[in-house]
């Protein structure tokens, strides 16, 4: 009997999302060898297909602004009177247009206590023709009504052999394959942020004109990017820092994420994390390079 209720758990990144969507093509795919990737069904996945539904918290907020906490919010889930979105148990509901609706619920660490008390019906008894899937990063990380409900997957680091032509790609090191693949499908701007990343650490030791010029190359493609990629990538470029200066700029870079997240403007976040490193380069002496 196939499982209706799963619960994927594994650090970020380690293709629980990217399972999630297989599943859905598998369930679906009209050809015995699914899924083919050929057939109607499965040419349609993963953004456009009518019986895959993935929530997750919304980043922005209606104003447009990066959101500082990030929620999986009751209207996502469930009817509310006076809101006209159709919420994902509304969804599940509905008979599949192929043979089998998949809503996912990503990051649902993120669940609001009363949205997950809203979805417990419905995780406990899903229609036939549905499965729901919660990706969470451990079975602990969600209120036990929610796991005790749901048949656990778990997933950890893999082999990235195949990704070696992006080395020196951080996560090749964390088995982080969700990253890999994104930076793959991606390769020429993740290629021109990793020299942006690495003219901006080699600048910190030079004159403060050219630092300050590097940085301000680097907020400009920050700002076009997936802030944790660039985040991630600035740290493995300060890795080969002598252990205590690496804490310090681990530090100073933590500072300037609370500075973003907080609605800093970027050019100037981006600023003050230069003058910082200079100056704690300056104080231990190093010059990077």
């Amino acid at each position: 009997m196939r499982a209706r209720s799963l619960l994927f758990v594994g650090p970020s990144s380690t293709g629980r999302r990217l399972i999630a969507e297989w599943y859905a093509s598998y369930l679906n795919c009209e050809n015995r060898d699914a899924p083919c990737g050929h057939c109607s069904s499965c040419q349609r996945f993963p953004s456009d297909h009518p019986d895959f539904l993935v929530i997750a918290p919304g980043e922005t907020t209606s104003g447009g602004r990066l959101k500082r906490k990030r929620e999986i919010r009751i209207g996502q889930l469930v009817s509310r009177t006076g809101e006209d979105n159709q919420p994902l148990s509304h969804w599940l509901e509905q008979r599949p247009l192929f043979k089998h609706k998949v809503g996912v619920i990503d990051q649902a660490e993120t669940l609001t206590l009363s949205a997950a008390n809203a979805f417990l019906k419905m995780l406990e008894e899903p229609p036939s023709y549905t499965s729901i899937i919660l990706i969470a990063p451990s079975p602990q990380a969600i209120l036990p009504t929610l796991a005790s409900r749901c048949t656990v997957v778990r997933f950890g680091t893999v082999d990235t052999d195949l990704y070696r032509d992006l080395a020196p790609h951080p996560d090749l090191r964390l088995g982080r394959i969700g990253k890999l693949e994104t930076a793959r499908q991606d390769l020429d701007n993740f290629r021109e942020l990793q020299h942006q990343v690495h003219d901006f650490v080699l600048g910190l030791s030079k004159d403060l004109a050219i630092s300050l010029e590097a940085a301000e190359t680097l907020q400009k493609a920050w700002d076009n990017t997936e802030e944790s990629r660039s985040a991630d990538l600035l740290r493995d470029e300060l890795r080969g820092l002598p252990a205590v200066l690496y804490a310090q700029a681990e530090d100073a870079l933590a500072r300037f994420e609370e500075a973003l997240s907080a609605y800093v403007s970027a050019e100037l976040a981006v600023s003050a994390l230069t003058l910082e490193l200079r100056s704690l380069f300056r104080s231990a002496g190093y010059k990077a390079g």
